[in-house]
């Protein structure tokens, strides 16, 4: 099938809440295929869920790579009718199988174009101007993990279904993000623990990793968006009636209610 046609088709089992898997003829033959595929994917859900307003970066911690089994980061368009501020509201019935992921959260103040050399976490860092606790809602339809490669994550726009945001913080030293402590919190219980420099080494290595896979494929980050840097513990999986936070030092909470 085309890039467009394979779309659609994954368009449909999502919004028909169908176990993942690959369509008929397949993904592709490489991630350039997939990501042809995401694009396309990304339009339809457009027209529901408004315009490309940030972007996530997926697989950025070792615990997440084991988990998925790829060695490497894949990245995904987040929609504007999918941010949601903390506290807020999650309903099961709507998606396949819920996953939260706590994350760092970091907006963009200026646009990052394409440029002579590949962009750093130096070259980044200024660009940001505010920082959030954060967490993602995946849905990974109930996926076999033992078969997800990087080409079905991508194709399938990395599983975003929406991200929740912390109050956003200013004052907070960029270039020392790696030195915070998070958690991710289910029904007031710590789950499991983890540091920014889980992500990359610093959350800042995952922007300068988007804006460089961006510029790849012909695009940018730009002004204003929100770049989800990863999930720095294991994707927890909340049935209904739980509460979900991540906690990260300085940067406050984000928490959703899972109904």
């Amino acid at each position: 099938m085309t890039p467009d046609a394979t779309a659609a088709w994954l368009h449909q089992s999502i919004k028909s809440r169908e176990v993942l898997t690959d369509p008929p003829g397949g993904l592709g033959g490489d991630l350039a295929d997939a990501y042809r595929i995401q694009d396309a994917l990304v339009r339809l859900m457009e027209v529901d869920d408004g315009r490309v307003a940030g972007w996530k970066v997926a697989l950025t911690t070792p615990v997440m790579q084991q988990m998925c089994g790829v060695d490497h980061p894949c990245e995904g368009a987040v929609l504007a009718n999918r941010i949601h501020l903390s506290p807020t509201v999650c309903d099961t019935s709507t998606l396949g199988h819920l996953g939260v992921e706590a994350e760092i959260a970091l907006r963009v103040g200026q646009d990052l174009p394409l440029s002579d050399r590949p962009y750093t976490a130096d070259m980044v860092a200024d660009s940001i101007v505010a920082a959030h606790a954060a967490l993602e809602l995946v849905d990974d339809r109930n996926a076999d993990y033992s078969s997800i490669t990087a080409a079905k994550l991508i194709a399938n726009n990395s599983l975003n279904a929406g991200i929740v945001l912390g109050p956003a913080v200013v004052d907070v030293d960029i270039r020392l993000l790696d030195r915070l402590a998070g958690a991710i919190v289910v029904d007031g219980a710590v789950i499991a623990e983890g540091t920014g420099a889980d992500i990359l080494g610093h959350p800042l290595n995952a922007v300068a990793w988007l804006a460089n896979s961006l510029h790849a494929r012909g695009r940018m980050l730009a002004a204003g968006d929100i770049v989800m840097c990863g999930s720095f513990v294991r994707t927890q999986f909340p049935v209904a009636g739980q509460s979900v936070t991540c906690r990260l030092d300085q940067l406050g909470e984000a928490t959703v209610s899972v109904v």
